[in-house]
């Protein structure tokens, strides 16, 4: 659990330093050795991310921890899931045998966006894992974007 929480947190510290305007560079955040395999980011997900640093001793992944050091701390804070109403509706897909993403970090994500009114849709993917929900939830998928695109009204699960 510590490798996945350490490989995320990379990968939020490397891509904020990258798009972020307020951030400096990724090296003002990690370790020459952590910015040699982050070249995995660029087209990798969390999971390939996760076997690039498991490598990195621990002590070894940050030169400041971005969680503590301003600006990350503070940007990382803002661009958070569930804390602000984004413009436009959002579907939630998840599997509810995803090990990665696991279905209650999801459903606390919902109702965080419910709470501000957020229009959220949702689907549960049965049996779907990490890796085969979306596969599997591509006709409704497809069908959420095409109503969009059509300017339907975007459903909401929020209750």
């Amino acid at each position: 659990m510590i490798r996945r929480w350490a490989a995320a947190c990379v990968v939020a510290a490397v891509t904020l330093a990258v798009t972020g305007p307020a951030l400096a560079a990724p090296e003002d955040y990690v370790t020459p050795l952590t910015q040699e395999k982050s070249s995995v980011l660029d087209t990798g997900c969390i999971g390939e991310a996760g076997v690039a640093f498991a490598t990195i001793p621990f002590d070894q992944l940050f030169t400041h921890d971005p969680r503590t050091t301003e600006p990350a701390r503070s940007v990382a804070l803002e661009n958070d899931p569930g804390h602000h109403r984004s413009g436009a509706p959002i579907l939630l897909v998840q599997g509810d045998a995803d090990g990665t993403v696991v279905p209650a970090r999801t459903e606390k994500l919902r109702q965080q966006l419910c709470a501000l009114h957020q229009p959220v849709a949702q689907v549960i993917v049965p049996g779907g894992t990490h890796d085969s929900a979306i596969g599997t939830a591509k006709p409704q998928i497809g069908a959420w974007l095409a109503d969009r695109l059509a300017g339907a009204p975007a459903p909401t699960s929020c209750t």
